[in-house]
């Protein structure tokens, strides 16, 4: 894969249309286009989180073959033992300008209690309503997430933002 494969998937997996049994990351992404902000990626299957994270992210961000080669090698285990919510904090020290903060279905976002679910849900609403979101809303839900970014500015150079809510562009 090429740097130009590389930005048309990323491209790709940020404008997916949602699905019920879509997987997703939350990607901080320090280099490209959206450089400094949070966005929801988005696959068809754990199959394709894993190729974004094996093959994808790390052409995107300029690692070398050999750092390639390690990525793939440590998430292997990602394959079928490893809970989506998992990989996260796992892939975080490989991918380096790249940070993934929350993965998971769909489905997870609408009902999760972590953080990342509680802000988006917040952000939707635009109220401090982090219930789960309900059935009727799922569609506006989906629409809101594939419109929104979280902005990073200021960051120092040796740290890694974390999620704080989400704000539209």
């Amino acid at each position: 894969m090429n740097i130009d494969e590389a930005i048309n998937e990323m491209e790709q997996a940020g404008n997916r249309a949602l699905l019920s049994t879509s997987v997703g990351a939350y990607v901080w992404n320090a280099v490209g286009i959206l450089a400094m902000s949070w966005s929801f990626y988005w696959f068809e299957s754990r199959a394709g989180l894993l190729r974004f994270i094996r093959e994808v992210a790390p052409v995107y961000v300029g690692l070398s073959e050999d750092e390639t080669a390690r990525v793939a090698r440590e998430t292997r285990a990602f394959d079928t033992s490893t809970e989506l919510r998992e990989i996260p904090a796992a892939v975080d020290r490989l991918l380096r300008l790249i940070v993934i903060e929350w993965a998971g279905s769909f489905e997870d976002l609408c009902i999760q209690d972590e953080q990342c679910a509680l802000s988006a849900r917040q952000a939707f609403r635009g109220a401090d309503d982090v219930s789960p979101i309900k059935y009727f809303e799922r569609i506006a839900f989906s629409q809101f997430l594939q419109s929104y970014h979280h902005m990073i500015t200021n960051q120092p150079d040796d740290t890694a933002p974390k999620i704080q809510g989400l704000t539209r562009l």
